[in-house]
């Protein structure tokens, strides 16, 4: 699970790289079969789950793009965003069978190029772009990390909950740990 996880990453990174380059229908194809590939490696999953957190998740980042500037500049991101949040969504079943380590080493990863790519933007002069503001530059990275930061916050914030009511659990029926 965890290789397929990483595979995963490496094809969204390449499928990002190919949209930004203006090959708009190629990284909608390569990141439909993506999906299709780890929905096939994961066997059974909860479909309604996947079209929930990708209809709730597309939701909110389409009300996003459409108060930015952005979609002057990517006019089909909205379409590209949609294969993104199900690709998410379907990496976000592969969380309820991986260790909390992995989770925690995933989100640690993705946090740290949030963070290196926000800090390479804030340094870039204003000149280096012409129309793309630096505002648009932060939201442009948020749409990139977020639909897989999110799953991963929400899915290790989940188990340390679950682990602390089993423990609060054990605690009051006497047991230790």
């Amino acid at each position: 699970m965890k290789r397929t996880l990483i595979m995963n990453s490496w094809l969204v990174m390449f499928i990002w790289g190919v949209y930004l380059n203006g090959y708009g229908i190629i990284a909608l194809l390569l990141g439909l079969i993506g999906t299709g590939l780890l929905l096939f490696v994961k066997g059974e999953v909860n479909y309604r789950r996947i079209i929930a957190v990708s209809i709730i998740s597309y939701m909110v980042l389409i009300g996003v793009l459409f108060h930015s500037n952005i979609p002057y500049f990517f006019p089909d991101l909205h379409i590209f965003m949609s294969v993104i949040v199900l690709d998410a969504a379907v990496t976000n079943e592969y969380l309820y069978r991986v260790r909390k380590k992995i989770i925690l080493q995933m989100l640690s990863l993705i946090l740290a190029a949030y963070a290196m790519l926000s800090i390479l933007i804030a340094v870039l002069p204003d000149a280096s772009y012409t129309i793309f503001s630096k505002n648009s530059l932060f939201l442009m990275e948020s749409f990139i990390f977020l639909p897989y930061l999110l799953p991963l916050a929400y899915a290790l914030a989940y188990r340390n909950f679950r682990s602390l009511i089993r423990k609060n659990r054990l605690e009051k029926k006497g047991a230790t740990l």
